[in-house]
């Protein structure tokens, strides 16, 4: 059956390979580039009394919620084309990228074996070579910027669906510390994996994230 794509995710800046890869870098940069010294804000004004203070929407919200409206609506559509069985191994993979994202692109300066190790169990073998490679660097740079990033999974959806391969976008949150920012910096990215269907259980076989703000 060919790969049919219902809705494409939307790409904000370019694509990186590898968010924690990202993490990585930004717990670099913090090191090097200290956060600048607060400035006193800016009297707020007065309204008068009745008045409104209205507050805007973020646009990664705004365009996080069109994102998934389109994919609910693709998604929709491609259950349907796969129809039975086919539909539910879709949503099953849809789960299993959830819970995969998590391991894959958070990581404890503290314990990395450990980080690694958990990530690999959610890989195929293609996609751990690439995994593995990206890692070392994180392994040299993560225990002197002790750094850590960690994984919250906000929404996800089906981009498209074949009976052994779907794309999922995830949105996540990828709350980030090191030792000159004990307090975590919100990192918002969109992730799309590639599910594989490898013996019976759905694998990572290709990821790239972009920044969801």
């Amino acid at each position: 059956m060919s790969d049919t794509t219902h809705a494409t995710a939307p790409a904000q800046g370019g694509k990186v390979r590898a968010s924690f890869r990202a993490g990585a870098t930004a717990g670099a940069t913090a090191v090097a580039e200290p956060a600048p010294a607060p400035v006193d804000p800016a009297p707020a004004p007065e309204h008068p009394a009745g008045e409104g203070t209205g507050r805007s929407v973020p646009t990664w919200l705004l365009l996080g919620l069109a994102v998934l409206l389109v994919l609910l609506l693709g998604a929709t559509a491609a259950l349907r084309f796969l129809g039975g069985n086919d539909a539910e191994a879709a949503r099953a993979a849809q789960v299993a990228a959830e819970e995969a994202v998590v391991p894959v692109l958070s990581y404890d300066h503290a314990d990395l074996e450990a980080s690694q190790r958990e990530a690999q169990a959610h890989l195929t073998g293609k996609y751990r070579e690439e995994y593995d490679k990206l890692f070392a660097v994180i392994e040299e740079n993560a225990p002197e910027t002790q750094t850590t990033v960690d994984v919250e999974v906000l929404s996800s959806g089906i981009v498209r669906a074949t009976r052994d391969r779907v794309h999922v976008l995830v949105f996540v949150d990828r709350p980030t510390t090191n030792k000159l920012s004990t307090e975590p910096v919100v990192y918002k990215d969109q992730v799309t994996l590639s599910m594989q269907l490898v013996d019976g259980e759905w694998l990572v076989d290709d990821m790239v994230t972009s920044p969801a703000s």
